[in-house]
């Protein structure tokens, strides 16, 4: 067979598009880019998912933090007065720590809300978490508030 000739079977493989003879289409289209950086859209969309999740879970976490913070520096302050008035009762001692139990428990809610606005369900999860136990803590004082003990 002389070098020029060609094959049937390489001519007609060569000849009919993809596709039509069984065999998948061949997509040999170039990645998406950004224009302004040049990185794949694909690779920036998982670079921006991992990046919410991050963000997710450092917000978890550190709004908790920050509210367990607030709580025990209120603690701290309330025992600075009980301390100055020599261990008596401090006037509107119980007012104050409701009003603080209720106000974190609100604003946890509201933050969790906003949280699952924003698409961040740990965040929004913790928050929730928070909340129920700062409204159970303020439940039981509630009910005794301004009754005196039956003893």
């Amino acid at each position: 067979m002389p070098e020029n000739s060609w094959s049937a079977s390489a001519l007609s493989a060569s000849m009919v598009p993809d596709g039509i003879d069984g065999r998948a289409p061949r997509v040999m289209a170039a990645p998406l880019e950004c224009p302004y950086s040049g990185v794949p859209l694909s690779l920036r969309f998982s670079m921006v998912n991992m990046l919410m999740w991050i963000l997710d879970l450092g917000l978890a976490v550190l709004m908790p933090g920050l509210e367990v913070a607030a709580l025990v520096a209120f603690w701290f302050v309330e025992g600075m007065k009980k301390w100055a008035a020599k261990g008596g009762p401090v006037p509107g001692a119980t007012s104050r720590f409701l009003m603080v139990l209720s106000g974190g428990s609100t604003s946890s809610a509201l933050i969790g809300y906003g949280f699952s606005c924003a698409d961040l369900p740990v965040a929004c999860a913790s928050q929730v978490v928070v909340a129920a136990t700062s409204h159970a803590a303020a439940g039981p004082g509630c009910g005794n508030r301004g009754r005196k003990a039956d003893h």
